[in-house]
């Protein structure tokens, strides 16, 4: 087939999906809750996000032969049954990935003025898929102890299943870190940060993964970063905790998404920080993730990839960044928080309460529609910055560019 033929349906939402995939043939551009069987009758190629449920009902009777999610996760695609039928599919995994380590790094330097968050830790980061990686990655960097607990990853290591990840130096991390259970992880570590799949049931369910009894066995003001998926805590338990003892949550994600629980945005038991599902939302990640696409569709072509998005991003190090904190000198965390600032989404956030019940669901997902996309911590200069030699290599560590500081650690996807 060639790519005058190829017809090509792509979700709207799908950021440079015109530059990206025009030159591959021709593109239809259509809202993705309004594809549909009918919009597909004809096409070949398939480019959707999280909101379009791809299964067999969807593609019966068209001619797509190949399926590509702009996303990191693909629990809106019924991959076995696609691939059955002899289709491609592809995603981008990762490409949110330091999006959400950076969003982590950030939530502890908010969490400085409660006196929390501060190394030398313990952190627990539970799951050590990508972002649980890059997360771990980043918190060693500038000086956090880690402490990691995964069981499905350590059944694959046990098996000896192939464990890779696109940066070499990840790919170590995910094949020897010590991993701890989770009883473990709970008892030792004064910060939890969780980065798991939403898993109802099996051997390695993670619904409701902390709940009263996990949450009532946490130290005395330990702090709880959820950035995963809504129900990995029961939201109603993680209330309870926060009302009656000294223990402060930052959270991203909701059970019953769109619809947080109001008793967590307000009220003795609401969390110390929280956010509309905005962790992974960087200019970076969703370049990222229309990049990868792609080149995978590319790949299927038998084409040479064109668009890489440098036009979109511009050069490492090329937004100023400035912090009045009187900290700064000595300090990572205000300049890391200066860059990824929480709260106004907090702020944002929490007013989508005052709204009637019944319109808090449409109003939560217009705080995620209309986000502006931060840009990751390698996109920033520090310039002029009067800075102890420890904070400078960290921010260098981490990506900033700083004025006479040594080359940053990788932060590849």
């Amino acid at each position: 087939m060639t790519s005058m033929t190829l017809r090509i349906v792509v979700d709207q939402a799908v950021p440079w999906h015109r530059e990206a995939f025009e030159g591959l043939g021709q593109v239809h551009a259509v809202p993705g809750a309004a594809i549909d069987n009918a919009v597909l009758r004809d096409a070949d190629v398939l480019i959707v996000r999280s909101v379009t449920r791809v299964d067999a009902a969807l593609l019966r009777g068209t001619a797509v032969r190949f399926v590509g999610s702009a996303t990191a996760g693909e629990d809106h695609i019924d991959r076995r049954v696609l691939e059955s039928a002899g289709i491609t599919v592809a995603r981008a995994p990762g490409c949110n990935a330091q999006a959400v380590a950076e969003y982590v790094l950030s939530a502890l330097s908010h969490a400085r003025r409660w006196g929390q968050g501060g190394p030398p830790g313990p952190v627990g980061v539970v799951g050590l898929g990508h972002v649980g990686r890059r997360t771990t990655r980043a918190l060693r960097a500038v000086g956090y102890q880690v402490i990691a607990c995964d069981p499905p990853l350590a059944e694959r290591r046990a098996c000896g299943e192939p464990i890779e990840d696109p940066d070499p130096a990840l790919t170590n991390l995910a094949r020897f870190e010590r991993l701890v259970s989770l009883d473990e992880l709970l008892e030792s570590a004064f910060v939890i940060t969780l980065h798991v799949p939403l898993v109802p049931a099996g051997r390695y369910a993670t619904t409701h993964l902390l709940g009263d009894d996990e949450l009532a066995r946490l130290r005395h003001g330990q702090l709880v970063i959820n950035t995963s998926r809504g129900g990995v805590i029961d939201d109603v338990a993680l209330e309870r905790w926060i009302a009656v003892g000294d223990g402060r949550a930052l959270v991203d994600v909701w059970e019953g998404e769109p619809r947080p629980n109001p008793g967590l945005l307000r009220g003795p038991g609401a969390t110390s920080l929280a956010t509309p599902h905005i962790a992974g939302y960087t200019l970076d990640g969703k370049v990222a993730a229309t990049t990868m696409v792609h080149e995978a569709l590319c790949r299927w072509m038998s084409r040479a990839p064109r668009f890489d998005g440098s036009h979109v991003l511009g050069s490492p190090g090329s937004i100023d960044v400035s912090c009045t904190d009187p900290q700064a000198s000595r300090d990572f965390r205000p300049w890391v928080a200066a860059a990824v600032p929480l709260t106004g989404d907090d702020t944002r956030l929490r007013s989508v309460i005052a709204d009637p019940e019944d319109s808090r669901g449409q109003a939560f997902e217009s705080l995620r529609r209309n986000y502006s996309l931060r840009r990751e911590l390698s996109a920033f200069r520090i310039q002029g910055a009067d800075l102890d030699t420890p904070t400078r290599n960290k921010l260098t560590a981490l990506g900033f560019s700083v004025e006479g500081a040594s080359p940053p650690l990788s932060s590849g996807r």
